[in-house]
Parts: C-alpha cells; structure tokens; sequence
C-alpha cells in the first residue's frame, strides 16, 4: 500500500512540476510580449530625454535601439496574435500534463496486483486478440501498461469530452469524485480549445462552438485565446491537481502527504472571478487583463 502511494504522489508531484514550469514561461513570454511596445519605442525615449535633460547617448547606443526597435516592430505587429499563439501552444501542454498525470495514477493502481480482484474493470477484461505468450514474457510494468490500455480502450476515454475523458479513467480505480460546475466546464474548454487548435489549426469548428459557447466563437472563425481564458483553464488544472491529491489521502488514510494542506477551497471562488471577468470583456487586447 505504502509503494502504490509513493507511486501516486511521484505523478502528481512531477505533474505540479510540469504545470509550474508551463506558468513561469507563459508568464515570462507574456511579460516580454507586453514590453515590447517599450522596447519598439525607445529610441524616440532616447532623444526626447536628451532633449528635455541634456541626457546624450553614444551613436552606437542610439543604433543598437534603432535596430532593436526595427526588429520587435517586424515580430510583435499583431500583439493579440502573439498572445493568443503563445496561450494555444499552452493550452496544448497543459492539456498534454493532466493527461498524463491522470494515466500514470492509473498505472500506479493497477502495479498493486493485489488490487485487482477489487477493480470490476480488470478482472472483467478478456483476452481477445491479444498475444498470450508475448504478454506472459513481457515485464511486469509491461503487463500493468497493457491493462491500463485495454481498460482506456474499454470505457472509450479520448472520446468523452472535457473532464470526462480524466474522470472515466479514474473510476476504474476508484479514484473518480465530484467536480464543481466551473472547474468541470472550464477544463472542458481547455479540452475542446486544444483539440481545435490540434486538429483544425486553431480554427473553430461547430463542436468547439456548441459545447463551449461562453467564448462566443463562431464556425470557421480563428481562435483568439486571451490572458484570461487561459486563467481560467489554469487554475482549473490547478484545482483539479489538488483534488487528486486529496482523493489519493482518502484511498490511503495512513500515508497522508504534507501537500494537503495546502489544498485550498478559495481556488474554485478564484475561478468564478476569472469567468465573471471574462463576461465583462469585449475581448480586445487593452481589455485582456487578469484581475489580481
């Protein structure tokens, strides 16, 4: 039992990792995009200090600004482009991180064979097509990886759609558990965002359109993320994150993990703020701002 928790709490401890290294750098690119009308700039900054200050600047500062200005006014004529680029390259990592933690909690399970018996969705599976003798010469991790596939194929997960597809895997394990409406509805944007921008290079199509119309795209109209969709979508992640936690804590009250306290029911009011913001704007670029 003390193994199978170690296992849980390395996945979800690698994919808090995972999901923190995602933040620092769309925070860092985000800063930079919002500097770069500074930096496009400072060359008539430059003179009009030496003008109102007497400041005097070395031709070759003056040119490396010039150059410096030339190339960001070249990369960042589109800023809300480049946000909404940077934000749909994140969604599809954040998207890629709760798909694997939830299918490495679901390997960690099933290593304790000892489980098994108590799992309907493994002792319910059948052999099939499946290559016995290759399966019997095959490592134990191997073994577990195979069931862990037969049982995703079994339920159908990538079909379901949003948190389902997380949920429906969990269950098989007993790790499944309620989910309030707006982490529930957000992670289901962050999934059916990133499948339209995977498969339809980011145009929206009418799936995207009817199963999240709180964006209000319409079809075949290019998908524009902002700073607070992706808000919104993150801290989802990061409520759902916590909420694995806490159900591994349930299934194993004697290994309790000193993450848990840190599991915080303000995060899902957090949330509410973020989708009351994005209701109240009119999603240009000087309205995209994460409230603080």
């Amino acid at each position: 039992m003390a193994e199978t928790f170690e296992l849980l709490e390395k996945a979800l401890a690698d994919g808090e990792e995972a999901i923190g290294e995602l933040f620092t750098f769309v925070t860092f690119c985000e800063a930079s995009i919002d500097l770069s009308p500074f930096t496009a700039k400072a060359p008539e900054l430059a003179k009009d200090m030496t003008k109102r200050s007497g400041v005097t600047w070395g031709d070759g500062s003056l040119l490396r600004m010039e150059r410096n200005a030339e190339a960001v006014k070249r990369g960042v004529s589109d800023l809300r482009g480049l946000t909404s680029y940077l934000h749909s390259l994140a969604y599809i990592r954040l998207c890629t991180a709760l798909e694997v933690v939830v299918d490495t909690l679901l390997v960690s399970v099933l290593a304790d064979t000892d489980r098994w018996d108590q799992l309907p969705m493994v002792s319910g599976l059948k052999a099939g097509k499946v290559d016995v003798v290759s399966l019997l010469r095959s490592s134990a991790d191997q073994r577990v990886r195979f069931i862990a596939e037969e049982i995703k194929k079994g339920i159908g997960a990538p079909l379901k759609s949003g948190i389902g597809r997380f949920e429906s895997v969990l269950d098989a394990v007993g790790m499944s558990g309620g989910v309030p409406t707006e982490v529930r509805d957000s992670i289901l944007q962050l999934v059916e965002v990133r499948n339209a921008v995977v498969h339809r290079g980011g145009i929206a199509d009418l799936r995207l359109v009817d199963k999240v119309p709180g964006l209000g795209f319409k079809e075949g109209e290019a998908i524009h993320i902002s700073k607070i969709e992706f808000a919104i979508v993150s801290t989802a992640s990061i409520w759902y994150i916590l909420e694995l936690r806490r159900r591994a804590n349930a299934i194993f009250p004697g290994a309790k993990n000193p993450h848990e306290a840190g599991f915080s029911e303000k995060i899902p009011e957090d949330l509410k703020g973020y989708i009351a913001a994005r209701g109240n704007s009119s999603r240009k670029m000087e309205d995209d701002v994460v409230p603080q």
